[in-house]
């Protein structure tokens, strides 16, 4: 008899499962605003550096006062611009109208504003981050000054006047001139293309906001003129505007833009001035009333170009009829006491720990 041989017995083979490498994770907390703070608006890194958002991109949600809290691998993170974009629930909780533009800051820099963006515009442009804060202290008038974008919150700084209530005036100041003239040119401007082409054109007049401040503080210094004090630098707000929106325009209408954005960014300033003047005396009433008043202003350039042109109409009409509006400050007063905007409230204060 043959000897007996045991066969293998067959197992199953089982592939070594390749252990995931720790990644750390990079959290950041923050706020959003444009006039007042943006609710119920994404905000994502720019993990890829194009500005646009991906599967991968870590996200985050703001809340109803702007806040939002955001994390993600530190490879995703370390390095990226903040964003916000635009979308229909995105809302600006001060004036009640959706975010028009992209807005976006620089890496760690948790702040996301109009004026962060032009920081961001300026960096981009070229310059170095020191250059590009000088430009902006000088484009609000505070030359010399030195104050930080990604932890000064103007609104909260309102709201309870505090020692950098200037500083915080200021930029309340040119944010509500600068929205308000980027609604009045691309109301016209953009009047009859689709909305991606307003956004572009909005955001082309951010962007060119940013570089005319950017060369005036490296050609002059402290001696720079503050934002919009250059009549032939609005025009060129406007021939951005229409570039970034492929609408030709005429000598006529880029004239009378013009004059209307230099009317408005006037009308909108001496407003802000007289809204705040005596503000750190305020009580808690006026303080809301002055408040309201400044969202109010960021507000009305769009429901200036609103109420005062019509669908339809030509470029040449609408540039004329804001342009007949915009010279008679009892009209401009009177479109400013139509505007609606919620009840100011302020950011209720964190749990007890």
């Amino acid at each position: 008899m043959g000897l007996a041989t045991s066969m293998p017995s067959s197992m199953p083979y089982k592939e070594e499962k390749e252990e995931t490498p720790y990644e750390p994770q990079i959290e950041l907390h923050g706020n959003a605003r444009y006039v007042g703070y943006l609710a119920n608006c994404v905000v994502f890194a720019d993990n890829h550096g194009d500005g646009k958002k991906h599967s991968d991109s870590p996200q985050a949600k703001t809340d109803a006062y702007g806040g939002y809290q955001i994390s993600g691998d530190a490879s995703k993170m370390e390095g990226a611009a903040l964003i916000v974009e635009p979308s229909k629930d995105c809302t600006d909780v001060g004036t009640g109208q959706a975010l028009p533009v992209t807005l976006k800051a620089l890496p760690e820099c948790e702040l996301i504003s109009v004026l962060s963006t032009i920081q961001a515009e300026m960096v981009g442009d070229g310059g170095e981050e020191s250059t590009a804060d000088q430009a902006i202290m000088t484009g609000l008038g505070l030359s010399g000054k030195s104050i930080d974008l990604c932890t000064l919150n103007p609104i909260e700084s309102v709201w309870n006047k505090d020692q950098d209530l200037e500083e915080a005036l200021a930029i309340q100041k040119a944010t509500v001139e600068i929205v308000a003239v980027t609604a009045v040119i691309t109301g016209v401007i953009a009047a009859d293309t689709p909305p991606s082409k307003k956004q572009e054109a909005g955001e082309a007049i951010i962007a060119q906001i940013a570089t005319q401040q950017l060369q005036s503080q490296k050609a002059d210094g402290d001696d720079a003129g503050e934002f919009f004090e250059d009549d032939e630098a609005t025009k060129s707000l406007v021939q951005e505007a229409a570039k970034a929106a492929d609408t030709s325009i005429t000598p006529e209408v880029l004239e009378k833009c013009t004059d209307v954005a230099d009317e408005v960014i006037d009308f909108v300033g001496d407003q802000m001035d007289e809204s705040a003047a005596n503000i750190d005396t305020m009580t808690e009433d006026q303080l809301v009333e002055a408040i309201r008043a400044i969202n109010e202003l960021g507000a009305f350039g769009s429901i200036l170009t609103e109420q005062v042109t019509e669908d339809g109409q030509s470029l040449e009409a609408m540039a004329d009829a804001l342009d007949q509006t915009v010279g008679d400050t009892s009209q401009m007063e009177e479109i400013l006491g139509k505007v609606d905007v919620p009840e100011p409230t302020r950011t209720p204060s964190p749990p007890p720990p």
